[in-house]
């Protein structure tokens, strides 16, 4: 696969990810400046767990928890429990 096709693969993949879980690139980039969010987008564009990710996306049964096979699962629930925060509602892992 050509980098420029693995990298509108994998961009899909996280974008997927991000819906699944309830956060957007707008609240994501907050953070830092954006540098967790580029350093969450190198890390994706680079990951060797694609067909986990892509399976989880297509099952029914979606299961993703900061420790499990996803790189940027602890980036995106922190992203998501901040939200929660901000909305007044507690977050459980």
């Amino acid at each position: 696969m050509q980098f420029s096709s693995r990298m509108q693969s994998q961009v899909a993949l996280m974008s997927g990810m991000m819906r699944r879980i309830g956060v957007t690139r707008e609240r994501m980039v907050v953070e830092d400046g954006g540098l967790a969010w580029m350093t969450a987008r190198t890390k994706c564009i680079f990951c060797s767990t694609s067909d986990i990710c892509r399976a989880q996306l297509e099952s029914a049964e979606f299961s993703l928890t900061p420790k499990s096979f996803c790189p940027n699962a602890k980036f995106f629930y922190s992203s998501l429990s901040q939200i929660l925060r901000e909305e007044g509602v507690q977050a459980t892992d």
